[in-house]
């Protein structure tokens, strides 16, 4: 009996051992079969569409709007963004196959870990968390120049009666390739808690469609038109260095950047993780990031703990202030 599906290339989309459905498995980075255990490369999944567009599983959630991909059809109740344990509305569609994207290497239980340290004791433990493992879609904006840019600058020399200014243009020989930071391209996610994740490019990697494996990427919705053109500032401060680096002179007075021949922004996916969690009838929000571990978002806290714990260190502060106090007295 034949259990693997076969996609054009010969690739996999369901474990080669036994069938069973494969997910992404964070801590060994691998193809996990949810059935008999076996691990295998990300890169034996497949799906259907090209190196522009892939074919995926589109949920929306019917309270709020927000829209998460996924490569595999599963039944989703529960929405990250707002929190309502609803039906999801699905559809199979195509979008643009992101360029890279930077795994996850905070697992679950490192999230939860991670989370309960941080607050300690304010966090009851009774407290329910809703982890969700959720990439976020970004802009990485890329353009690069022709060779040829000028740089002006002016050296002053005098003598005993005049000081005499003069003014050079220098051509430069090489290309200027230049790399924005990194722009968020969804709706849903706000950008200020997009940059206090303070995401690394260091760690990209190229896209394969197995990372989604049993995992969601919410749908880019902004145009990537909206920041092209933005980084000639940062294409002349570069022209400035290398030519000013070679001169060895501050003066430049002024920039001509040559013609730009590229003009692009990849689209990649980061990974975070959004707790929901509710306490005392409140939901509260925020994010991880789920290469790095930090926090953002506001944290919900038992009030009865927070005044024990406020009232405890006032009392060791008022100790200590005494402690020294008699100490200096008997000095």
């Amino acid at each position: 009996m034949e259990y693997t599906e076969r996609t054009e290339q010969g690739m996999h989309k369901s474990c080669p051992a036994c069938g069973g459905q494969l997910r992404y498995c964070i801590e060994r980075d691998t193809l996990e079969c949810r059935s008999c255990g076996k691990h295998h490369a990300p890169s034996i999944y497949q799906v259907a569409g090209d190196e522009n567009q892939m074919e995926v599983v589109e949920y929306r959630c019917p309270q709020c709007g927000a829209a998460v991909h996924t490569t595999e059809t599963n039944m989703v109740s529960y929405c990250s963004y707002c929190g309502s344990e609803v039906l999801f509305s699905e559809r199979m569609t195509h979008t643009r196959r992101p360029d890279k994207i930077v795994r996850f290497r905070i697992d679950r239980e490192m999230c939860e870990s991670i989370y309960r340290k941080y607050m300690g004791k304010l966090v009851p433990k009774e407290q329910k968390l809703n982890f969700q493992p959720v990439y976020v879609p970004f802009y990485y904006y890329r353009e690069q120049f022709a060779v040829g840019g000028i740089v002006s600058y002016k050296e002053v020399t005098e003598d005993e009666e005049n000081v005499y200014t003069t003014t050079y243009e220098v051509k430069a020989k090489t290309d200027i390739e230049v790399m924005g930071e990194l722009e968020c391209a969804s709706g849903q996610f706000e950008p200020e808690t997009a940059e206090k994740l303070m995401f690394s490019a260091k760690d990209a990697r190229a896209f394969l469609p197995g990372y989604l494996c049993g995992m969601y990427a919410e749908a880019p919705d902004l145009d990537a038109n909206l920041k092209m053109g933005d980084l000639s500032p940062f294409a002349e401060a570069e022209l400035q260095r290398s030519i000013a680096g070679k001169l060895r002179t501050d003066r430049i007075i002024g920039t001509v950047l040559p013609e730009k021949v590229k003009d692009e922004a990849e689209l990649w996916l980061l990974p975070v993780w959004l707790l929901n969690t509710q306490w005392n009838g409140k939901k509260y929000t925020f994010a991880m990031n789920g290469q790095t571990g930090k926090l953002v978002g506001d944290l919900p806290m038992d009030k009865g703990l927070y005044r024990k714990w406020l009232f405890g260190i006032a009392g060791i502060v008022s100790a200590a202030v005494f402690a020294l106090t008699y100490l200096m007295w008997l000095l």
